[in-house]
This record gives structure tokens, sequence and C-alpha cells, in this order.
């Protein structure tokens, strides 16, 4: 492979990744903005502006990426496979940080016993007389049997100072990991 193609997708993939991580996070961010908006206000958008600065590290990698492209002298193999490294190591780092900031902003989900309202189906019972019992007889029931243990969703988050400033800490090491990944290609690109 040439070193420029090796170049051109290292750039790409870095701000592909990179822009993956921040979406995937800022879609959770812009859902738990939405719910916590009446306790929060506009504290609540910190997240959104937190999670989109993980595209801003991959577009800096791909911006200094493609610029390698205006030298007078072509890419050497091993100039490329290094530049490749770079792309790949700042976009896998913001879509990680993405996805753990996405999977913290998740509503706890329902993992105690079964709802009161829940009653097993009945049986199935001999409707053709002959000792079988007829497999497509439900029982009446006329709706999926998995959707009656559907748990309804959970309240609007209730957050005090503490708690919020917890969560901008915990954002914060979960951003850090992307900038961690920033820091390790520039050094790749710097050689």
């Amino acid at each position: 492979m040439s070193g420029e193609l090796l170049n051109a997708i290292g750039a790409a993939s870095a701000i592909f990744l990179a822009s993956a991580g921040s979406a995937y996070a800022s879609a959770h961010s812009g859902r738990f903005a939405l719910n916590a908006h009446r306790n929060l206000g506009l504290k609540s958008l910190v997240f959104i502006v937190i999670s989109g600065v993980l595209a801003i590290y991959g577009l800096i990698i791909g911006v200094l990426l493609v610029r390698k492209f205006e030298g007078d002298e072509p890419i050497s193999d091993s100039e490329g496979c290094r530049y490749l490294a770079a792309g790949l190591l700042v976009g896998f780092a913001c879509l990680s940080s993405g996805i753990g900031m996405g999977i913290f902003l998740q509503p706890p989900r329902h993992h105690g016993p079964l709802p009161p309202s829940f009653s097993p189906p009945p049986a199935f019972t001999d409707t053709t007389g002959n000792g079988e019992e007829d497999a497509t007889d439900n029982g009446g029931i006329n709706e999926p049997l998995l959707s009656v243990m559907r748990s309804p969703p959970p309240p609007p988050p209730t957050i005090d100072a503490k708690g919020f400033v917890t969560m901008i800490l915990v954002f914060i090491f979960l951003e850090a990991i992307g900038l961690y990944g920033l820091v390790a290609a520039l050094f790749a690109i710097g050689k």
C-alpha cells in the first residue's frame, strides 16, 4: 500500500470514529437534557457540549493528516503506517469515550422482581380431543408474551447540586480518554 493511501485512511478514520463517539454521547446527552431541564435548566446542556468536543479531537488529527499531502516529497510507507495509527488511535479513543458517556447517561434498568400485575399465561389445553395439545391455541392471549414484562419508563432524574458536580466530574474523566488519544496521536504524527 502507498503511504498516501494509508494517510488518507488515517485521516478519514480519525474523523469518522471520533464523530461516531461524539454522536452517540450527544444523543444520550440530548435525551438526558430533555428529561432534566426542569431540574437543571441550562446546566443540562453542559453534557452535550462536552460530548461535542470528541468530534473536534478527530477533526484536529484529520486536518493535520490531510496537510501532510501538501509536501513536495511523497509520504513513505512507514510514515503512512504511522499516520494511519495516529488516526485510528484518536478515533477509537474518542469512540470509546463517547460510548462510555452514553452508557453513563442511560437511565437505570429495572432488574428487580416482576411487577405484581404479571401473571403467567395459561397452559396450552387439549382442544382437539385426541390427547394432543394444540400448539396454535394461545390461551386467549392476543399480545406477545414478552410485552407483559415491560416496565414503565423511569421518572425524570432529580439531581441536586452535589449530584450535578459528580456527574460533571465523571464526564470530565470520560472525556479524558479521548484527550489521551489526541495527545498520543499528536506524538505519533510528530515522530
